[in-house]
């Protein structure tokens, strides 16, 4: 899953509409002074995947900005398995959940209600549909791939979590021609001939030949 983009509106300190993106490819810093918002901007993608849009605890009753009559509104638009998606998510009045996928140029209905977050929950693999977005036990693939701020903690994973990340891996290091495969066969090629499968020797000696001639020397 990539992340292209955060909007927010009517929550916490976010009470007119912020966009944050779109980002680049590869990784993204944000960064400004305290009590601007960047924990908020973290908590609307927990809202947006992980949050029913009917929820109405405390801690999203919470998320309105103070002394303001707002509905909380967060927005993402993603990427996942190569096919781009927009959710919108809007909390407490009026609530609201609706996910788009891009076909071509435009954006499409792909789900509604709790259809939507039905299929934001089969994403991150999370095994309840109770409000979640707080309790990190809930979170699914998310426990492995977030953290909240200051807490770096890997909580219990559910076996779903665990058989999944165990799948995932495996396949990667199985497939020819993979990633990880590409990464060995050039870590090997860097000390090792790939034609003879012994050290490299001369002006692109590998380290540990050129220890051993030393050595010797010695």
């Amino acid at each position: 899953m990539i992340l292209r983009s955060i909007r927010t509106e009517g929550l916490g300190c976010f009470a007119d509409s912020f966009t944050a993106g779109p980002f680049a490819p590869g990784i993204n810093v944000v960064y400004a002074p305290n009590g601007t918002g960047k924990s908020t901007l973290f908590r609307a993608v927990s809202l947006a995947f992980l949050e029913p849009h009917r929820g109405k605890s405390a801690e999203v009753q919470a998320l309105r900005p103070w002394g303001r009559r707002l509905s909380p509104q967060v927005g993402i638009e993603f990427e996942h398995s190569g096919r781009a998606y927009r959710v919108r998510k809007r909390f407490l009045d009026g609530a609201s959940a609706h996910v788009e996928t891009r076909d071509g140029e435009s954006w499409t209905s792909f789900a509604q209600g709790d259809n939507a977050d039905e299929f934001l929950r089969e994403l991150l693999q999370t095994e309840s549909d109770k409000p979640r977005s707080a309790k990190r036990e809930y979170w699914g693939l998310a426990q492995v791939l977030w953290t909240t701020q200051g807490d770096l903690s890997l909580p219990p994973l559910a076996s779903s979590v665990i058989e999944s990340i165990r799948s995932s891996v495996g396949a990667q290091l199985a497939a020819r021609d993979s990633a990880i495969d590409a990464r060995v066969n050039e870590e090997y090629s860097r000390f090792f001939s790939p034609t003879l499968g012994k050290l490299k020797s001369g002006r692109n000696a590998a380290p540990l030949s050129r220890l051993e001639v030393e050595r010797d020397r010695l």
